[in-house]
């Protein structure tokens, strides 16, 4: 009776991968590289060497995406689908929570 084998998942640095996880990382690093700009003028925050020919880290497109979202979601036209989207998924306990903690 042979083995089932899982198929491997491996990234290329070797760390595994699932569907769930290699989206969104894929994602940030895209916007990382298709708009470092704008990545950079959306960070929010102080980094000891940012250095604009070299694309931000995903760290720092989620920081961008993290600080930007609040400000697109007060000026995005309400039909925009994302924004429906997300407000319509929105967990207001954690929204107070960390409004209190900023």
């Amino acid at each position: 009776m042979a083995i089932a084998r899982r198929p491997n998942t491996a990234t290329p640095s070797g760390a595994s991968c699932t569907p769930t996880t290699c989206s969104p990382r894929r994602l940030l690093q895209y916007l990382a590289v298709a708009f470092p700009q704008r990545v950079w003028d959306a960070f929010g925050s102080w980094l000891r060497t940012i250095r604009p020919v070299i694309p931000p880290s995903e760290l720092v497109v989620a920081n961008a995406l993290r600080h930007s979202m609040p400000e697109f979601l007060l000026n995005s036209a309400p039909s925009n689908v994302f924004t429906k989207f997300v407000i319509e998924r929105q967990d207001t306990d954690k929204m107070q929570a960390s409004s209190l903690a900023a």
